[in-house]
C-alpha cells in the first residue's frame, strides 16, 4: 500500500510514512464497500486509530484526481499504479504499517482462460516479480 499525496504535503516524511502521520491529513478513499476500503478500515482499527475520509469516491481515477487538486492524500493499493516516472503533480510515499493487499485467482479445470485474463496474470506475476 502506498499513500500518494500532492506535492508539498509530508515532504518531511522522507520516502516512508505510518498511518499515525494521517490523522491530520483529510484523507481521500473509495466509497464504503469497497474491498480496498475496508482492507483500510481494519488497518485504522488495528493501530487504534479513526478512519475519517474527507472525501469518498467511486473509483482510483477520481481518487488521483482529488489528490492532485490538493484535497487530501490517498492511500492507494501498489498495483493500481505503476512504477513509471510519475508527473509532479502527485507524490508516492510507502505505507509502514498497512498489511500488503493480496490478490489471488482461480480457475475452473479443463475451461481455458480468455486471452485478456491470461495477459493480466503476466502482468500481475511479472510485478511480483520485479517486486521481490
Amino acid at each position: 500500500v502506498q499513500l500518494m499525496t500532492p506535492p508539498g504535503v509530508l515532504d518531511d516524511a522522507g520516502s516512508s510514512v505510518d498511518l499515525a502521520a494521517l490523522a491530520d491529513q483529510p484523507i481521500v478513499t473509495l466509497q464504503p464497500g469497497s474491498s480496498f476500503r475496508s482492507h483500510l478500515e481494519r488497518a485504522f482499527a488495528r493501530k487504534g486509530l479513526r478512519f475519517r475520509p474527507a472525501v469518498e469516491v467511486g473509483n482510483l481515477s477520481l481518487v488521483r484526481r482529488f489528490v492532485i487538486t490538493g484535497l487530501g492524500v490517498a492511500p492507494v493499493p501498489a498495483v493500481a499504479f505503476t512504477p513509471r516516472p510519475r508527473p509532479t503533480r502527485y507524490a508516492m510515499l510507502e505505507m509502514t504499517d498497512v498489511p500488503e493487499v493480496r490478490y489471488a485467482y482461480a480457475v475452473r479445470s479443463g475451461a481455458p482462460l480468455p486471452v485478456a485474463v491470461k495477459h493480466l496474470l503476466e502482468q500481475m506475476s511479472y510485478r511480483k516479480r520485479g517486486a521481490a
